[in-house]
């Protein structure tokens, strides 16, 4: 949920004819953490340092003076605790050849092919008011769709919307989701491996899930939930340091592979919305420090296991049908 700062009441010290106030995010979180990219579903070249009235409108000029942040729980209904965090990084512009390569032809072969259809003047707000099914999904690719691939260099890695690279050039985060990609995950994608977060959820990719994306040694987030992908869900390596690991409502099959205990640091564990069947593994009970386990909506049978009850820091569960 959205809404304005209220023209600086939240900072009743603030001198209202000095600075400009932008818009806030007010968010409930799911689970036990949350991170928040505001805005979520920007146009290109707009972002949360240049928006108002919570994005929905920007200012093209730039700002410079001090930084105001309010942390508020006037939602909750009791006690509230917790820690935040805030991490303030200067954009990289360097990406190299071969990463950028492979930036390429995930636009070249899972967006471009739409967006040259794309009607003038489409719009995915007006859209998806008109549409009944899958609402998120859009008939569209619009990653990049103000400037397409523009010529891109090794210089360019912070004009390409949702891609981040560190400090030697490396694609760091993928997070081109609810962007229309449809397409294979292209296999150039293992290339990608100094990659700490991935996220292509919510688009219409199909195919297999390559066991290779998720071995990279720095991988932290993977997400891929709202696709199509088919097939069996890969084992993770027994070395995996991904904490999230969501791949709800695709169409995986077969058994919920006892592997996936190899990922001892999984805090977040989603598989729900798939054709997943057989018995729970008893390998579960393996990932102690999970917070969040969800397998509901499969076509799992027999009872849950006993080692269930060893994940003591399990907050939210769900195995409903």
């Amino acid at each position: 949920e959205a809404q304005c700062c209220r023209y600086g009441q939240m900072h009743p010290h603030i001198d209202m004819s000095k600075v400009a106030i932008f818009g806030d995010w007010v968010v409930k979180p799911e689970f036990w953490k949350d991170v928040m990219i505001f805005p979520s579903d920007a146009n290109a070249g707009e972002d949360v340092y240049h928006c108002y009235a919570a994005c929905q409108g920007y200012y093209p000029q730039s700002w410079v003076g001090d930084l105001y942040i309010t942390i508020s729980t006037w939602l909750a209904y009791g006690s509230v605790e917790g820690t935040f965090s805030f991490e303030f990084e200067e954009p990289n512009n360097y990406i190299k050849e071969d990463q950028l390569a492979v930036v390429k032809e995930l636009y070249d072969e899972c967006c471009y092919p739409t967006q040259k259809l794309m009607p003038p003047g489409w719009l995915w707000e007006e859209h998806k008011q008109q549409v009944s099914s899958d609402p998120d999904r859009k008939t569209y690719c619009d990653w990049l769709v103000k400037t397409g691939w523009a010529n891109f260099s090794t210089s360019s890695c912070d004009r390409i919307d949702n891609v981040f690279c560190d400090s030697e050039g490396n694609v760091q985060r993928l997070e081109v989701f609810q962007a229309g990609l449809q397409c294979r995950l292209p296999a150039s994608l293992t290339l990608l491996t100094a990659l700490d977060r991935l996220d292509l959820s919510t688009n219409k990719i199909y195919g297999s899930l390559p066991a290779s994306l998720l071995t990279f040694p720095h991988l932290d987030r993977f997400s891929l939930e709202r696709n199509s992908l088919t097939g069996t869900i890969p084992c993770p390596p027994s070395t995996s340091p991904v904490t999230s690991l969501s791949l709800g409502s695709n169409i995986f099959s077969g058994p919920l592979p006892a592997c996936l205990a190899f990922a001892t640091r999984l805090l977040e564990l989603d598989v729900s919305a798939n054709v997943l069947s057989g018995t729970l593994p008893p390998q579960l009970g393996e990932l102690t420090n999970l917070v969040t386990l969800t397998v509901a909506q499969n076509m799992f049978s027999g009872s849950l296991p006993a080692s269930l009850a060893s994940l003591t820091a399990l907050a939210f569960f769900s195995a409903s049908r």
